[in-house]
């Protein structure tokens, strides 16, 4: 509610404060240069922690797209081939065709389960545990594979829900600067006249 109420207040009064500047020979730069050099410390720390926040946020995004991009057009070429070699019992043209898409988390998955069953594969039949082990092979397969896909988006969700509150800070600091500035402006403009009223007259 306080930023809702000063951020109108600026927006308002906004051409009065620019007339304000100008009319006190006050030069007031709008480049990022000038912007820069305008701020205290504490905007400047403001400022470099969100651009950190920015160009980490885009390093992942990046990384992110390019992965799932990978992933999902070596799977669609993986699933054909690898179902193919199944249905004809090639256990190790399937594992070899894995082998191949190693980008692919479909490929990960199924290649994980087909050497634990290959493991078992000389016993003509295979026991319950047998499955199970398999089983858990490709439970495992899968929890790696999908901690390899999330990562870094808990340092974006992170990113995402903070960053707003960090910009809010810097620019209730900004407001605040901007009045102190304003308000040191203001004496400066009025005491020249308070000591010339307060100057005794001298007689004729």
């Amino acid at each position: 509610m306080l930023f809702v109420m000063l951020s109108t207040f600026v927006m308002t009064h906004m051409p009065t404060v620019a007339a304000f500047f100008q009319e006190g020979g006050e030069q007031v730069g709008w480049d990022p240069i000038s912007l820069w050099k305008q701020m205290g410390w504490l905007a400047r720390v403001v400022v470099i922690i969100l651009f950190i926040m920015s160009a980490w946020s885009i390093g992942v995004m990046i990384d992110r797209w390019i992965a799932f991009s990978g992933a999902r057009k070596q799977s669609r070429m993986f699933a054909p081939q690898v179902a193919g070699a199944l249905r004809e019992g090639k256990i190790e043209e399937a594992l070899r065709v894995g082998e191949r898409y190693r980008k692919s988390h479909l490929a990960k998955v199924v290649t994980a389960g087909l050497q634990e069953f290959k493991a078992h594969q000389d016993s003509p039949d295979i026991p319950g545990e047998d499955i199970e082990a398999s089983k858990r092979a490709l439970e495992r397969a899968e929890a790696i594979v999908h901690a390899e896909l999330k990562r870094g988006l808990g340092g974006l969700a992170t990113i995402g829900s903070t960053a707003p509150f960090v910009g809010l800070f810097g620019t209730v600091i900004g407001i605040l600067n901007a009045f102190r500035t304003w308000q040191a402006a203001s004496r400066k403009r009025s005491s020249p006249r308070r000591l010339d009223c307060s100057s005794p007259s001298r007689p004729s």
